[in-house]
C-alpha cells in the first residue's frame, strides 16, 4: 500500500503524491508517483481562494510513471485532508482517462452544442433587427 502525502518544497511548490518508497540515510531519494502541484488563486474581489491540481512534471503522471525527490528539499510533510484528497482522486481519476472515454465525452458535449444551436431561432424576419440610424446603412 502507498502512502499519499502533501509537501512544501524548498522552492514553494506545494504537491500530494503517492509516495512508494521513502528516503533512507543512505539515499536521500523517494520515489513517487502521480505527483500534482497544489495551485492557489486568490480573487481578491469576492474573497475566495480556489485550488486546483494539475501535473507537477509534465507528461509525469500516470500509474506506470515513477519519479524521485530528493527529501533534502522537502521543507513540510502532512496527510492531506479529507477535501484534497478527494479532489487528488478525482483528478488521478478523470487524466487518466484512456482516449476512447475522452473521446466520448467530448462527443456528448459537441451533440449537447448542437443541439442548443439548432433551438437558437434563426429566423431572419424584420422583428429581430435592430436599426441604428438610417435604415439604408449597414453597421
Amino acid at each position: 500500500m502507498t502512502d499519499i502525502k502533501q509537501f512544501i518544497m524548498a522552492n514553494g511548490d506545494e504537491i500530494v503524491c503517492e509516495v512508494l518508497e521513502w528516503a533512507s540515510y543512505e539515499d536521500p531519494d523517494m520515489v513517487v508517483r502521480r505527483a500534482y502541484q497544489v495551485i492557489t488563486v486568490d480573487d481578491p474581489y469576492k474573497a475566495i481562494r480556489y485550488f486546483t491540481l494539475r501535473p507537477w512534471m509534465v507528461y509525469q503522471s500516470g500509474e506506470e510513471i515513477f519519479n524521485t525527490i530528493n527529501s533534502n528539499h522537502i521543507i513540510s510533510e502532512a496527510n492531506p485532508t479529507a477535501k484534497l484528497l478527494h479532489q487528488y482522486k478525482m483528478t488521478i481519476a478523470e487524466s487518466e482517462k484512456r482516449d476512447e472515454e475522452f473521446e466520448e465525452e467530448v462527443e456528448k458535449v459537441s451533440k449537447k452544442i448542437d443541439s442548443l444551436l439548432n433551438n437558437i431561432n434563426t429566423d431572419s424576419s424584420s422583428d429581430n433587427i435592430i436599426y441604428f440610424g438610417s435604415k439604408d446603412k449597414l453597421h
